[in-house]
C-alpha cells in the first residue's frame, strides 16, 4: 500500500510537472520559429530599407511592415522568460505564482525595450524612414538601455513585495534596489524627454507632461519613505503601462508623419507628369497650327500654286 501511494504521488507530481511545462511550451516554440526565420526577416527588413526614398518602390506600408519585423527579432528572449512566467503561475503556489508575474512584467519590459533599440539602431527605422539624426537615435539607443536596466529591480521587487511575498520594511536589501531603480527611471526618462524635445518644436506642454513623468518616480519613493508602500507598489505597473503608451504614441506620429509626406511626394510626382503631357501635348498641337508648307499658299501674282520641285 505505501509503494502504490509513493508511486501514486510521484504521477501525480510528474503529470503536475506536465501541465506547467506545457502551458509555457507554446511561448518557446514562438521563440525557437522566430530564431529560425531571423535571417529571413533579416533580408526583407534590408529590401523595405532599401526601398525607401525612392518614388517608385517606397510606400506608406513601408514604415508599419519595417516596424513589425523589427518587434519580431526582439520577441525570441522575451517569448521564452514570458513561457517560464506562465509555468510558474499555472504551478498555482504563491511564490511561485508571484514570481511568474514578475516575470512576466519583465518579459514585457524587456520585449519593448529591445523593439525600441532595434528601432534605433544605425540604419534602422529611425534613421531611414523618419529621417532622425545618427547621433540622435544613438544617443536614445544608450539611454533606453540603462531605462532597461532600471525597471528590472523596480518590476521585480515590486511585483514580489505588492503580492505579499515579503515586507519591504523587513528586506533593506530589496527596498534599497527599488529607491535606487526608481531615482535612476526618473533621471534617465528626464534625460530622454529633454533629448527629444526639439523633434516636438516649441511646444511647452509637451515638454511640460514629458518632465511631469519623469517625476512621477520620485512621487512614488515619496510614498515608500512616508509608508504607504503599497499604494506605491500598485501604481508602479500602472506607471509602466503609461510609458509604453507613450512611447508607442511617440512612434505611431512619427509613422504618419511619414506616411503624410510619401503621400504628398508621390501626389507632387504625379502632377508634375500631368504638367509635363500637358506641356508636351500643347506644343505638338500649336507646332502643327503654325506650320505650313509653301506648296499649300497661293501665288496672289500668278493666281496659281506654287509648284513643287521636281
Amino acid at each position: 500500500m505505501a509503494e502504490r501511494r509513493v508511486a501514486g504521488r510521484a504521477a501525480g507530481q510528474l503529470a503536475h510537472a506536465a501541465t506547467v511545462g506545457a502551458s509555457g511550451a507554446p511561448f518557446v516554440l514562438a521563440a525557437l520559429l522566430l530564431l529560425w526565420q531571423r535571417r529571413r526577416i533579416q533580408r526583407r527588413l534590408a529590401v523595405l530599407h532599401d526601398q525607401i526614398g525612392r518614388l517608385r518602390s517606397d510606400s506608406q506600408a513601408h514604415t508599419p511592415q519595417a516596424v513589425a519585423l523589427n518587434a519580431l527579432l526582439a520577441l525570441p528572449g522575451p517569448l521564452v522568460l514570458a513561457g517560464i512566467g506562465i509555468g510558474l503561475i499555472a504551478d498555482g503556489e504563491g511564490v511561485a505564482d508571484a514570481l511568474g508575474q514578475a516575470l512576466g512584467h519583465l518579459a514585457l519590459a524587456w520585449a519593448f525595450i529591445a523593439w525600441s533599440r532595434r528601432l534605433l539602431v544605425r540604419d534602422g527605422v529611425a534613421t531611414k524612414h523618419f529621417y532622425w539624426p545618427a547621433g540622435y537615435a544613438s544617443r536614445l539607443r544608450w539611454l533606453l538601455r540603462w531605462f532597461g536596466l532600471a525597471l528590472v529591480p523596480v518590476l521585480m521587487i515590486a511585483t514580489l513585495a505588492r503580492d505579499g511575498e515579503f515586507s519591504l520594511t523587513l528586506r533593506p536589501l530589496a527596498l534599497t534596489l527599488l529607491l535606487l531603480g526608481l531615482l535612476s527611471m526618473s533621471v534617465v526618462l528626464a534625460r530622454l524627454i529633454l533629448a527629444h524635445t526639439p523633434f516636438f518644436g516649441v511646444k511647452l506642454f509637451r515638454l511640460v507632461l514629458g518632465l511631469i513623468m519623469a517625476a512621477v518616480p520620485l512621487a512614488l519613493v515619496g510614498l515608500i519613505v512616508t509608508g504607504y508602500e503599497y499604494t506605491a507598489l500598485s501604481l508602479v505597473g500602472h506607471f509602466v503601462v503609461t510609458l509604453y503608451l507613450l512611447a508607442t504614441w511617440v512612434l505611431v506620429e512619427a509613422t504618419v508623419v511619414r506616411g503624410l509626406a510619401v503621400a504628398a511626394r508621390r501626389l507632387a510626382f504625379k502632377r508634375a507628369l500631368a504638367r509635363r503631357r500637358a506641356q508636351v501635348q500643347e506644343g505638338a498641337e500649336g507646332g502643327s497650327r503654325s506650320w505650313r508648307s509653301p506648296c499649300s499658299t497661293w501665288n496672289r501674282s500668278t493666281s496659281s500654286r506654287c509648284a513643287s520641285p521636281s
